[in-house]
């Protein structure tokens, strides 16, 4: 799986600025020039920990300043973790290797989204928060500093509570001072019909 992220200079889009692959279910990435060559020396591991999920895509945008900024869910333990992380213009990690978990909650952390302030090189991550047999369903969210800090707390801010209402993945943007989260959820009644 193979993700390509478009930078703009200006009005005039770069193209191929990082590739990022799941292979094998771990998550490298790659910088290019708009002229297709590799700017890194090789590819970069931004998470090798554990694997991904079979088809899943981590969620990758630029830092507007020629690095990236990145969220994805992995399997730790028996529990899925949402992560995030920084990689500079020239490959390095700003953050621990493997990335910032979103939360330090025993639940599972999964479909993050991400809404990133390239002014503050602050990040809003929203995700779906499970129980383990994935029967209750909650929206979650982190407010991630500059230095990969945790500003909502270790286990994040609840925006809609775990319930037994299904809640779909979140999409969020950015907005002036935060981010703009959405979600759709649909009551245990509306499968019967």
């Amino acid at each position: 799986y193979d993700l390509l992220i478009y930078a703009k200079n200006g009005h005039r889009p770069q193209l191929l600025e990082h590739l990022a692959e799941v292979c094998p279910r771990h998550i490298q990435i790659q910088r290019f020039a708009s002229d297709g060559s590799p700017v890194w020396a090789e590819v970069q591991n931004l998470f090798d920990e554990t694997s991904v999920p079979l088809g899943y895509h981590p969620k990758i945008q630029s830092d507007a300043v020629g690095g990236l900024v990145a969220a994805w869910h992995a399997s730790v333990g028996n529990l899925h973790s949402s992560r995030y992380q920084h990689v500079d213009a020239g490959g390095s990690e700003l953050y621990p290797h493997n990335g910032v978990p979103v939360s330090t909650a025993a639940m599972m952390h999964v479909d993050p989204t991400l809404a990133y302030h390239p002014e503050t090189g602050e990040a809003f991550i929203f995700w779906n928060e499970r129980n383990p047999g994935q029967t209750l369903w909650g929206i979650y969210g982190q407010r991630i500093s500059n230095t990969g800090v945790r500003l909502w707390g270790n286990e994040g801010a609840v925006l809609l509570p775990v319930n037994d209402t299904y809640k779909s993945y979140p999409r969020s943007v950015p907005c002036t001072g935060g981010a703009m989260v959405f979600t759709a959820d649909e009551p245990a009644a509306a499968y019967a019909e």
